[in-house]
């Protein structure tokens, strides 16, 4: 299989998942009154732009140049396109770098409901695994292309996960006792950069969040993590009495099949982004990958999954894989939301962005905020 093939085949699967974002474009939330209001506001300042504490290099920079090439009512079909298209060289790159075709299609493949697919806003969180396999793989080698140094850094000043990955990056180095020291300087000096707007931003007050935070030492981290973080992802419907064993089952699985380094990172960082997730999110309700907030059980689940192939041909790796298959099955379909409406009054774009009327906003005919 070449890497065209894999990239063929996550189209073909996003297709399957959500039609008709390819067939009609999609907006969603941020991508209206921050990314696209900024972009026409801002103009090519908004590249750099903070928003929720961080840079959003990437789809900034893709949204401030679909600004100058094509009108305002191409951005549904534009955005998602793009976004697809970004995700399928992603696949194609992890196909490429660790050669199993099933690894490469589990950000595709995984329990989601699609917040993360085909959204311009959240392109951070579909690139991530792409971006933690190649901090896995550069510091493998002596010396890098400019083009996997420019990915490194472009990656990385998309969305806070470069830095989250950062301890498991050091400590796989300090375990290799090797590097790439030129990788490391580039990853390095992005990370600073990711560093220092959190800072500004949280002088500035860009970085706040509407919801009530939650109580660290009162929340029930235990049972909220079996339920939701490990029983959901094979079987919603009996999620706390499947967690335990299943969690037994992986554990026995990483151990038999002497994967422990490996896991242990894989399964730390999906803990890590899901606590992060809710400590983020604050008391906003029953969080779950079915429901709310299910962009911050994306990135656990692929993890997790990840973890699993792993341990093939490992049986109980298979059997808890094949559940996991059965569960992404049953819920196949990604959610639909009411499409995006433009509304021209004068000289004026009135643009409504699900989920709802607070993401609207406005632009004149010759695209001034």
């Amino acid at each position: 299989m070449k890497r065209w093939h894999v990239a063929a085949l996550t189209l073909l699967v996003l297709f399957a998942r959500m039609p008709e974002r390819f067939l009609h474009g999609f907006l969603w939330a941020e991508d209206g009154n921050v990314f696209l209001a900024q972009a026409y506001e801002l103009g090519v300042r908004s590249v750099w732009h903070p928003y929720a504490g961080y840079l959003h290099l990437l789809p900034r920079l893709a949204v401030w140049l679909f600004t100058q090439l094509f009108p305002i009512t191409a951005s549904p079909i534009v955005f998602a396109w793009f976004s697809a298209l970004a995700l399928a060289a992603a696949c194609a790159y992890i196909y490429g770098a660790t050669g199993r075709a099933w690894i490469a299609l589990v950000p595709v493949l995984v329990p989601a409901k699609g917040e993360v697919w085909l959204v311009m806003t959240n392109l951070q969180w579909a690139l991530a695994p792409a971006l933690l396999v190649l901090l896995w793989e550069i510091f493998e080698e002596k010396r890098s292309s400019p083009s996997r140094y420019g990915a490194l850094a472009v990656l990385t000043l998309t969305g806070p996960f470069g830095l989250l990955f950062a301890p498991t990056v050091l400590a796989r180095v300090a375990w290799m006792r090797r590097c790439n020291w030129s990788a490391m300087a580039v990853y390095f000096a992005v990370c600073m950069a990711q560093v220092g707007t959190l800072a500004w931003s949280a002088t500035h007050g860009e970085s706040s969040t509407t919801h009530d935070p939650i109580n660290v030492f009162q929340y029930p981290w235990i049972g909220e993590s079996l339920r939701h973080l490990v029983g959901d992802l094979f079987a919603p419907s009996i999620a706390i009495w499947i967690s335990v064993p299943a969690l037994c089952l992986t554990a026995w699985s990483i151990y038999r099949a002497k994967q422990m380094p490996a896991g242990i990172a894989l399964i730390g960082l999906a803990t890590l982004i899901w606590a992060l997730g809710m400590l983020r999110t604050g008391n906003v309700g029953d969080l779950s990958w079915l429901g709310g907030g299910g962009r911050y059980f994306y990135l656990p689940f692929v993890f997790m999954i990840w973890t699993l192939l792993l341990c093939r041909p490992n049986w109980i790796a298979t059997a808890l894989l094949i559940v996991i298959a059965g569960n992404s099955i049953m819920h196949f379909q990604a959610d639909r939301y009411m499409p995006a409406r433009f509304e021209r009054s004068g000289d004026k774009w009135m643009i409504t962005v699900p989920p709802g009327e607070v993401w609207s906003f406005s632009v004149d005919a010759n695209g001034r905020q």
